[in-house]
């Protein structure tokens, strides 16, 4: 699967098909997107590559260990690692090109979600993220 950032400056890669995606509903995740959620699905490192525009990324740490990659050109969010499990990146899907096969399996931090959106799937909610993942 192929993404990049909204300039074209960041191109990515990602070796076969992502994990399973949720719909995170915390507060920075609402800040970075501008919006209700993210969507995000997980992969492991050596399956994400930045194939051009290495230059271009710039990170910030969101919270302690947490650090968010976006374009210093235009601000797409591209993906995010933490220091705990740095084998795990976490890519922001509207980025992908096309996303075949995604699997939504739960919504994250619903206790944070924005009292203006309403969740009307019945995917499992947790308030933080599942033990399982």
């Amino acid at each position: 699967m192929k993404g990049d950032c909204l300039c074209g400056a960041v191109n990515y890669e990602v070796d076969g098909e992502i994990g399973d995606a949720v719909r995170c509903y915390c507060r920075s995740c609402q800040q970075v997107t501008g919006s209700a959620f993210a969507s995000v699905a997980l992969t492991t490192a050596d399956k994400f590559r930045i194939t051009s525009g290495q230059e271009s990324i710039a990170s910030f740490e969101s919270s302690p260990g947490k650090h968010r990659h976006f374009c210093s050109g235009c601000g797409s969010a591209v993906y995010t690692k933490t220091e705990a499990d740095p084998d795990v990146i976490r890519i922001r899907l509207g980025g992908i090109e096309d996303p075949v096969g995604v699997n939504f399996k739960h919504h994250i931090f619903v206790t944070e979600k924005v009292d203006w959106y309403e969740i009307t799937d019945d995917l499992p909610q947790f308030d933080a993220w599942p033990t399982m993942l």
